[in-house]
């Protein structure tokens, strides 16, 4: 994968962060989280046992996949309504653009 495709994505990651943000009201540190705020801080209980960091392990990580569920389907709390129609259209471009990159995956794009 070329590095303008990298700085490309991590670009859009943290503009569709800000702009999560912004749509749903939060901002990182806030008390109410959002799932962008999840994705890119999960927070971890305190750890006194191995029983204890097995279990957080398990609790962040299906935290984290349930904030990447909401994200990739735009499952923000304003889709609603007529709004519905909106939603369906980013979840098309959204499917539309990991494909596209899995397909350039798979075919090998060079990477100079």
């Amino acid at each position: 994968m070329r590095i303008g495709w990298i700085i490309g994505l991590v670009f859009l990651f943290v503009l569709g962060a800000i702009i999560g943000g912004v749509m749903e009201q939060t901002y990182p540190g806030s008390t109410e989280r959002s799932a962008i705020d999840r994705l890119l801080k999960p927070t971890l209980g305190e750890i006194s046992n191995p029983w204890e960091a097995t279990t957080a392990f398990f609790t962040v990580a299906g935290d984290w996949v349930d904030a990447l569920w909401e994200v990739l389907t735009f499952d923000y709390p304003f889709f609603t309504g007529e709004m519905v129609i909106v939603r369906w259209l980013f979840l098309g471009i959204s499917i539309g653009v990991i494909i596209a990159i899995l397909l350039a995956w798979i075919r090998g794009t060079p990477s100079t």
